[in-house]
């Protein structure tokens, strides 16, 4: 049996918007048809940068307990 990971609302409103922001970006942009740097960078990157800053800030806030 696996056990229960109790997600925050924050954490689930950071997945599904992790997920609708390069979906929506992706309708845009149609990176299949063109361009594929631009929605690597408007689609895919602010996701990344977003989930890095909160590990890097995670890290600091159980550095200091």
């Amino acid at each position: 049996m696996h056990p229960k990971i109790a997600l925050s609302g924050r954490t689930r409103l950071a997945v599904v918007l992790s997920l609708l922001w390069p979906l929506g970006w992706a309708a845009r942009l149609k990176p299949w048809n063109q361009d594929m740097f631009s929605f690597l960078l408007l689609g895919l990157g602010p996701v990344a940068f977003s989930w890095a800053l909160g590990w890097v800030i995670l890290g600091f806030k159980k550095h200091r307990k």
